[in-house]
């Protein structure tokens, strides 16, 4: 064999070799891509929707609240201490509904008004991935979010509430749940 079929040998099989490098990289791109995309684009239903208790830029009042959802099946008046306040209170009442699944706080204002400021769902909710749990409560990260996942517990600061807290986390499913929509409270 001459030097130069030699080359053109070489030449062939580096000429395969690339092309086989080539074909792999792009359909291993394409796997990544597809497996990317159906990640990101997954359709996740609103369990619960926090902002079903707002209007006009607010939550509701406890009089709009019981509009909505009628009597509570039972309420529990709670004076809870301003922390580093030297001793003042905000006055709370919370409403109990579904069994006492779902606890909604209201805050009472010294000037007599009242809002809504916390619910809290006590159920067992199931979940098919961590990367759902904002889109399962209509929330949104935002430039000024912050996420602790810590395994067990999730929480969420500023993701269109001051903060969404998950304190149970096993085997794909959740337990008390905590929406609080105005920091300073709690």
């Amino acid at each position: 064999m001459s030097k130069k079929e030699l080359t053109k040998e070489q030449k062939k099989k580096s000429n395969k070799l690339t092309m086989i490098i080539i074909l792999i990289l792009v359909i291993g791109g394409g796997i990544m891509f597809v497996k990317f995309m159906n990640k990101t684009t997954e359709k996740v239903d609103v369990y619960f929707n926090p902002f079903e208790y707002t209007v006009d830029n607010r939550t509701f009042t406890e009089e709009e609240l019981i509009a909505k959802l009628g009597e509570p099946e039972s309420s529990e008046d709670w004076k809870k201490e301003i922390p580093n306040s030297n001793g003042k209170y905000h006055m709370l009442k919370i409403l109990i509904y579904d069994g006492g699944k779902k606890e909604f706080i209201i805050n009472y204002a010294p000037d007599g008004t009242n809002s809504l400021v916390r619910i809290t769902l006590l159920e067992e909710i199931s979940f098919k991935d961590k990367s759902h749990f904002l889109k399962m409560f209509n929330l949104k990260k935002t430039g000024k979010s912050k996420i602790e996942d810590k395994n067990i517990t999730y929480r969420a600061k500023n993701v269109g509430v001051a903060d969404f807290w998950i304190a149970s986390i096993k085997d794909n499913k959740m337990n008390t749940v905590k929406i609080t929509f105005y920091d300073g409270i709690f």
